[in-house]
């Protein structure tokens, strides 16, 4: 007879035999039971959970008729002595088809499916398909498979496993009933090992069993494929070192040692550690993988945590005291810098100074003291010492001088000035195309009268407080206020009428057509001048809802206070009107910082670097230059 894996040899073929899914055996049982059998069930989890064997045993129940024939509806558990119940354990029942969703993920092969689905089963009561790894469908081919899902036969039922839940559409999971099937604990998988290796006449240390079935990492095929691979290696009394040398991962006593030369700051020990490493062929990411094991167990211990299931095996007392040498947030720090590293032994060739570097990064997070707790201010004395303190508990010069008062110095008695609160530096107002065109309309930067600096010509007032206790005060950096010129404030209003029209069109399309049709002109006191070329939109305005909407937008965009402006229209008479501008005045100093941009130069030397391409444009495409923005 030819070999059997032990996964296969050991595989579940009654509902009874199944572990760690109890949750949804009962419920398939209690379905077949009761008759409530649905047309279509999703099993998702990960790999080796069970989820192929129990739609194999679900099949088995939906079609067992007894070891005498008399069933005659589905059982809650198969017998596995039936004709049915045989076929479908060695896969030759014709009437339960599965299918691998990675070769057969077409439109054709759901086509196919649909057309099959039509006629009845041949044998059995019912016609089961089993579509594993259902997520590699293509999206044309869930397509075609939902109708048929939606609407089969009355003896016809569909069992889709996958790993990936997350793929599968809504509009199939909505009709199908979706189990969720647990990842196997360190625990249930080493009962499992136990039970094998018992059924195998062999023996295994404890340790070995916990090393594989921390291995498997969830999964109790694997757990299976694991064992079989050590039991191939060595048949009887298998070890963990075996198992760490088999598998390619580093052992626990060389993990401890690790965390054991972290704890005494030893350096050297990490290239020596390292090298040995190296010169036993140990895989760089299998040793991380086995020292973030190694600092989650410490972890687990150091913060009291109690779990049904820890999985820290028979090494316990081992692992209290070694848990008893680092703090919480230190085994935090080791946890992120070994996931760190594991991450680029992916992508780094040279893993001997990947190990060395994130060994010596360990030792001196286990050297890297808690950061010390701020000073509060009630706890000040005259006494204090200023070394004691965190440099960024000392605010200001003056804390500093009082804290390095002697007692012979008696403290001053004039009260000591609060440190005033920085202001928050607002951004200056950007400087539009108009104003850099001409000088004139350059604002000179306003102050409040409370902050305004003194004339340079007053002699500055001298504090009578010591300078130890006297703060100096930054001053505020003040956003200047709108322009109060009328002429300006036109010229603001005209390079910026996209913005008139982009806020009406948020709100008004019929308001935005007749913005964009208008012009402004000029401003008369509270008025705003707008042209027309087509009456038709002067007359749009005749509406006062309108008008008053579009005074409000306006407003807004110079910033003053709602009905602040009015608008007044006029007709262009196809003549264009170019706003009159006052003579241009010289320009302060202060001013022609604040034209130059962030590249270093201005915009008149912007536009000289760029008229030759500009010219190039105008003679091949033709037209002209508009310097409105």
């Amino acid at each position: 007879m030819a070999y059997v894996s032990l996964y296969r040899k050991y595989r579940p073929q009654r509902f009874a035999d199944v572990i760690g899914q109890e949750h949804v055996v009962r419920t398939l049982q209690n379905a077949l039971s009761s008759g409530r059998i649905a047309n279509g069930y999703l099993f998702c989890g990960t790999r080796g959970v069970a989820k192929t064997t129990l739609a194999r045993i679900f099949a088995k129940s939906l079609n067992c008729i007894g070891p005498d024939g008399t069933n005659k509806s589905p059982v809650a558990e198969p017998c596995n002595e039936c004709g049915p119940c045989k076929a479908i354990s060695a896969g030759q029942c014709v009437d339960v088809i599965e299918m691998d969703a990675a070769s057969n993920r077409s439109v054709s092969d759901m086509a196919r499916i649909r057309e099959n689905v039509q006629f009845g089963p041949m044998e059995n009561r019912f016609k089961t398909y089993i579509v594993d790894e259902a997520h590699q469908l293509s999206n044309d081919a869930k397509d075609a498979f939902l109708k048929t899902l939606e609407e089969p036969p009355a003896n016809v039922v569909f069992i889709l496993a996958t790993t990936e839940s997350h793929s599968i559409p809504i509009t199939i999971a909505s009709r199908c009933q979706q189990f969720d099937f647990k990842r196997g604990s360190i625990s249930t998988i080493s009962t499992q090992i136990e039970r094998v290796v018992g059924f195998e006449g062999l023996t295994m240390e404890p340790d070995a069993i916990h090393a594989v079935a921390r291995a498997a990492e969830g999964s109790y095929r694997d757990a299976l494929s694991i064992l079989e691979q050590i039991l191939a290696y060595k048949r009887d009394g298998v070890t963990a070192a075996d198992v760490a040398n088999l598998l390619g991962a580093v052992d626990e006593m060389t993990a401890s040692d690790v965390l054991d030369a972290a704890s005494r700051q030893d350096s050297a020990a990490a290239f020596s550690i390292a090298a040995k490493i190296f010169s036993d062929g140990k895989d760089a990411r299998m040793f991380f993988k086995t020292l973030e094991n190694r600092v989650r167990d410490l972890l687990y211990i150091s913060v009291g945590a109690k779990t049904d299931d820890d999985g820290l095996g028979s090494d316990f007392v081992a692992l209290s005291e070694q848990a008893k040498r680092f703090s919480s947030s230190q085994l935090l720090r080791f946890l992120e810098t070994l996931t760190t590293a594991e991450r680029d032994s992916k992508y780094m060739t040279q893993h001997r100074l990947l190990i060395e570097m994130t060994l010596l990064k360990l030792i001196e997070q286990s050297s890297a003291a808690p950061a010390a707790a701020p000073v509060s201010p009630r706890d000040e004395s005259p006494n204090s010492n200023v070394s004691a303190i965190a440099p960024q508990t000392i605010a200001s010069p003056a804390r500093s001088a009082a804290f390095n008062r002697t007692p012979s110095t008696p403290p001053s008695s004039a009260p000591v000035k609060p440190a005033e609160r920085e202001p928050i530096a607002h951004p200056p107002r950007p400087i539009f195309k108009a104003e850099r065109a001409n000088p004139a309309y350059a604002r000179p930067e306003v102050r409040p009268a409370k902050e305004q600096e003194p004339p340079r010509e007053t002699a500055p007032v001298i504090d009578k407080q010591p300078s130890a206790q006297a703060e100096p005060s930054i001053p505020a950096v003040i956003a200047p206020e709108v322009e109060t010129d009328p002429q300006a404030q036109a010229t603001y209003l005209k390079t910026h009428w996209k913005e008139v029209i982009n806020h009406t069109q948020a709100h008004s399309p019929g308001g935005m057509r007749v913005v964009s049709a208008a012009t402004p002109l000029s401003q008369n006191g509270n008025t705003i001048v707008l042209g027309f070329q087509d009456k038709a939109f002067l007359v749009m305005l005749d509406n006062p809802r309108r008008r008053a909407f579009i005074e409000e937008i306006i407003c807004k965009v110079l910033r003053a206070a709602p009905g602040s402006y009015k608008i007044q229209c006029i007709m262009l008479e196809n003549k264009p009107v170019e706003l009159v501008q006052p003579a241009p005045q010289p320009m302060q100093v202060s001013q022609i910082e604040m034209v130059e941009d962030e590249a270093g130069y201005t915009d008149e030397e912007y536009d000289n670097d760029q008229q030759p391409l500009i010219d190039d444009v105008i003679s091949i495409f033709g037209g002209t230059v508009n310097d409105e923005d």
